[in-house]
């Protein structure tokens, strides 16, 4: 078989024909880009459901149009507003435990300076009486200092300085093995009252002073033990051995 080859005007003959077979095909993709625009702005139709009298459920259809762009801003405004409550919401609750754990961490006022000093200075002798105390020769006479050493002698004339009505002492005794014969103890001899402020008075000035012991009212005293205070002794017999009548101090 024998093909005649196409001649140039037969080609362009055939060219209209090929280009209508071309438009079905562009014109239904046209019509379904048509038909998707009407659609997405035509009104939306909604199916709903409702239950009759009898309790039969019945169907029926919404038709609602689609939201206009007004209505769209202010639908997105509202749910920012309602977002924006709720963290307001959340954030309120975390701020009263913040401002709970302030108040209960804060320190608190500070007391009166001087109700503090007061605490502070307290102590089982803080009614002891102590100060600066006089080195002067006792006024009465200091015969009673021959022989003490330099801290007794400091202890008898503070004391007569202080309780200018004491006259009568102890110092140093001959034959005694102990301070008095070393001339390191002092009687001071007094009884009652006056003798618990003389022993308070040695006791508070006790480092000025050079004192290691007291021994007054059957009680003893040492620097040693002094945070225990007041230890009792035992009964030796009489007021003089017990120190009823005297107040011994003993120097270092």
């Amino acid at each position: 078989m024998t093909v005649t080859p196409e001649t140039p005007h037969e080609r362009l003959e055939a060219l209209p024909l090929r280009s209508a077979r071309r438009r079905p095909a562009a014109l239904a993709g046209l019509l379904l880009a048509g038909v998707a625009t009407v659609a997405a702005s035509a009104p939306q139709a909604i199916s709903t459901t409702a239950a009759n009298v009898e309790g039969a459920s019945t169907s029926g259809i919404v038709i609602r149009s689609a939201p206009s762009l007004e209505q769209h801003i202010a639908e997105r405004r509202e749910i920012a507003v309602t977002r924006s409550s709720g963290r307001a919401a959340l954030t309120a609750p975390g701020k009263q435990v913040v401002a709970g754990v302030a108040e209960a961490t804060a320190e608190p006022e500070e007391e009166d300076a001087a109700e503090t000093e007061g605490a502070d200075s307290e102590s089982p002798d803080a009614s002891t009486p102590s100060g600066s105390v006089s080195g002067k020769p006792c006024a009465s006479g200091s015969s009673v200092e021959s022989g003490l050493s330099s801290n007794a002698i400091a202890v008898h004339r503070a004391v007569c300085a202080e309780f200018p009505s004491v006259s009568s002492y102890g110092g140093v005794r001959a034959g005694d093995g102990g301070e008095h014969g070393t001339g390191r103890a002092l009687d001071i001899m007094v009884s009652g009252s006056t003798g618990d402020a003389i022993a308070a008075f040695v006791r508070a000035n006790a480092s000025k002073l050079g004192v290691s012991e007291v021994l007054w009212a059957q009680k003893i005293w040492t620097t040693q033990r002094a945070s225990e205070g007041w230890r009792p002794m035992e009964d030796r017999g009489s007021s003089t051995a017990n120190h009823y009548d005297h107040v011994h101090v003993t120097v270092s």
